[in-house]
């Protein structure tokens, strides 16, 4: 059976920490084109969706990113899981990829060895080992979640608590006595957990512009390995949001 692997992005402009962060500008890219555009060179990547909310707020950030060619499905705001399901299920893919909209520098390179390996390890949920706290993690900003449509939906039709239908994959990784589960942990002289290459506040904005400002028109295109010797290189920049906090994945949204 030949694998159709979709990639759905979730983003919307209303975010808690850095409300309109989506079409902040990078350059001359808005960060969700730098997301979309980046990840648009997988090459295992068969379509890329981008998920938002039927809030009129995100009126904007759908017309945005349609007019730069790329699907949009809006759903719930806050069961996100429900987002995800109702966007694929007439499409009923084989795997899904889940990459949040705030990860401007994501790898294809990266997201395309997670998607090879979650074919070949026949697994029900794999992610890039992340966190700061990790011996051997992946930078922050790298993070790429992959599951079958088939687990996705059993997590769309069993999980209850919030912060599950929230953040759309902890049914699969909690629950390891019934699924499945593999981090993949970089090599040691790839292993950066400290670096944080997402976008949740101004200061992490500030670290990516910093990048840009070297970079220019070829971060489009910059591999990961690049980018965390550009950081190796120059500690003042990689320290610019070191004192940010991510969020734990139990914490929702109570507005």
């Amino acid at each position: 059976m030949v694998e159709k692997t979709i990639a759905i992005v979730q983003a919307r402009m209303d975010s808690s920490r850095f409300p309109g962060k989506s079409l902040v500008k990078i350059g001359n890219w808005s960060l969700i084109e730098l997301v979309l555009k980046r990840l648009n060179y997988s090459t295992r990547i068969d379509e890329i969706i981008l998920a938002t909310t039927t809030n009129q707020k995100d009126d904007i950030l759908a017309s945005h990113v349609e007019k730069l060619g790329f699907q949009v499905f809006r759903g719930s705001e806050q069961d996100v899981l429900s987002r995800f399901y109702n966007a694929l299920y007439k499409l009923n893919p084989t795997i899904v990829v889940r990459i949040t909209g705030d990860c401007p520098l994501i790898s294809p390179k990266l997201t395309d060895m997670a998607i090879q390996r979650f074919s070949e390890t026949k697994a029900d949920y794999l992610s890039l080992s992340i966190g700061e706290k990790k011996k051997l993690a992946y930078s922050r900003g790298f993070d790429v979640e992959v599951t079958s449509f088939k687990a996705l939906s059993e997590a769309y039709n069993k999980a209850e608590k919030k912060y599950e239908r929230e953040h759309v994959m902890p049914f699969l990784y909690t629950n390891k006595e019934i699924y499945s589960v593999i981090y993949l942990e970089p090599e040691i002289g790839e292993s950066r957990p400290s670096y944080r290459l997402c976008v949740d506040t101004e200061k992490d904005l500030e670290l990516l512009n910093a990048i840009y400002r070297i970079f220019k028109e070829n971060l489009i295109n910059i591999s990961y390995k690049e980018i965390i010797k550009f950081l190796d290189d120059n500690p003042q920049i990689a320290e610019i949001n070191k004192d940010v906090v991510q969020k734990h994945f139990t914490k929702t949204d109570d507005r």
